[in-house]
């Protein structure tokens, strides 16, 4: 009846004794007053426990479980009720929340771990968008996996945009005369790749990688890497 050890106790006291004061209880039970003073107001207000007052002292009297019963039956029916009309409306709230779920994030680590987010990406159904700094990639224990890796994104015939950072020295004759990679200037401590719903971020250098997969997360990157995009281009970067 979710009673705790407490409760339990001092209301088997009160039982025993019928109709007691709360030291009579304090002594029968073992708790010090202030307790039994406050699991009885919590007895009471579950129907448990009534209060009688006699020459200025107040006298506690557990009420019959047939009463108890009956308060808790209604409790769980209001409660069934309650839940009955949240069942009702959710789907109007589902409608209003667009059915938005938490985002489902998985760390990887170690060399391992990598490989498994870059094959993860070289894996995907639709247009790849990737911020990625080769030369962090090559210097890294993963550089021969990398070189293997990266060329696979352009033979493969993925659907692609990128920003590369620091140059792409030795692969001018996969990035030259395509239009969908860009050259800029600055270097990247870690690669950024959305596709698929995704956004997969991994740092050769500490061989750790992560995906957070949430269509209106990627969706934001998506749009922030357009933005990049579009000025880098104008730019004449």
């Amino acid at each position: 009846m979710g009673f705790s050890l407490k409760e339990a106790k001092v209301y088997t006291a009160l039982l025993c004794l019928r109709e007691a004061l709360a030291s009579s209880l304090a002594r029968r039970s073992g708790y010090s007053r202030s307790t039994v003073y406050t699991v009885l107001d919590r007895l009471k207000s579950r129907g448990l426990v009534s209060v009688i007052r006699r020459k200025g002292y107040k006298y506690y009297r557990a009420l019959c479980l047939e009463g108890f019963l009956f308060c808790e039956e209604k409790r769980l029916k209001e409660r069934e009720e309650e839940l009955l009309r949240f069942r009702e409306i959710m789907p109007m709230l589902m409608d209003v929340g667009g059915g938005y779920e938490s985002p489902c994030f998985s760390l990887y680590t170690g060399m391992e771990g990598v490989k498994r987010v870059m094959e993860d990406v070289i894996g995907a159904g639709g247009e790849l968008l990737f911020i990625c700094d080769i030369a962090r990639g090559l210097d890294s224990s993963l550089g021969e996996y990398f070189d293997e890796h990266f060329r696979c994104r352009f033979d493969l015939g993925i659907d692609k945009r990128g920003i590369i950072g620091g140059g792409y020295e030795g692969y001018e004759y996969i990035c030259n005369g395509i239009d969908k990679i860009l050259n800029v200037g600055v270097r990247f401590d870690s690669d950024i790749n959305i596709y698929d719903d995704k956004i997969a971020f991994i740092s050769y250098m500490d061989e750790v990688a992560c995906i957070i997969e949430d269509a209106h997360i990627a969706n934001a990157q998506a749009k922030i890497f357009n933005m990049l995009f579009t000025l880098a281009d104008s730019a004449g970067q």
